[in-house]
């Protein structure tokens, strides 16, 4: 199984391209490749601050939402 690259945030100004393990998707679900992401004002919160709000980082955090990008999987159902 092939490791996906993920935007992670470790702390406060340490953001880094990291591998993790590609998901299987479980019964009903599909696995997307992302092809574009979105980056808010929260995520550089995190990178700047390690913290949005009252939410501080615990542990390290992917970051990005609002994805586009094509199915690369299917599981059952």
């Amino acid at each position: 199984m092939t490791p996906m690259k993920a935007v992670v945030v470790h702390g406060a100004g340490d953001v880094r391209i990291d591998e993790r393990p590609r998901p299987e998707p479980a019964r009903d679900e599909v696995l997307l490749a992302m092809e574009w992401g979105g980056i808010c004002g929260s995520d550089v919160a995190y990178w700047r601050k390690g913290a949005s709000g009252t939410a501080a980082l615990a542990h390290p955090l992917v970051l990005g939402h609002e994805v586009a990008g094509r199915v690369a999987a299917l599981a059952p159902g």
